[in-house]
């Protein structure tokens, strides 16, 4: 158990260290990825809410038929390398599981970990501006404006439900 629990510290302390060497080498990122995507998301559009909303904004049927291939090409993608990244925790994982850790080889595989989720995250932003790049400066400006309507929509129902947040 105490093997485990050290084990388990070291993960924990070479996670750090790589967040810092990280923030060293690139300035500091946001919070996490996730936030980083969220970000992306809200000032690019979903892919998501692009195609529900297709007759709005007035995209033409090669576009959607571009938009979805290209979220096809984007998912298969995702899919596997998130399944590379979760078998090589696990293999992270089970070498902790050892009574020596080697910890070069620990280091090497949680940088290979940061490098892959680093990859994934570029790949998704790059995936949205290409998705981006399909639209004409008029769909842009209709999805702007459809955001913003629905994030207005948001925060007033917010409001109407929490009456105290309103007030500052």
């Amino acid at each position: 158990m105490f093997k485990k629990v050290i084990s388990f510290g070291m993960i924990f302390l070479m996670l750090g260290f790589l967040s810092i060497e990280l923030v060293a080498r690139n300035g500091a990122p946001y919070r996490t990825m996730k936030y980083g995507i969220r970000l992306a998301e809200k000032n690019l559009f979903p892919v998501e809410m692009l195609l529900r909303h297709k007759d709005d904004i007035g995209l033409m049927d090669s576009q959607v038929e571009k938009i979805e291939k290209m979220r096809l090409v984007h998912y298969e993608a995702t899919i596997k390398r998130s399944s590379d990244i979760k078998v090589l925790e696990l293999k992270l994982g089970s070498l902790f599981k050892k009574e020596t850790v080697n910890r070069s080889v620990a280091q090497k595989m949680v940088r290979k970990i940061g490098e892959m989720k680093t990859d994934q995250f570029i790949k998704r932003i790059n995936f949205m501006l290409d998705v981006k790049d399909v639209l004409n400066a008029e769909q842009i400006k209709k999805i702007e404006t459809m955001k913003k309507e629905m994030r207005l929509r948001r925060f007033s129902k917010r409001d109407r439900m929490h009456p105290s947040r309103g007030e500052n």
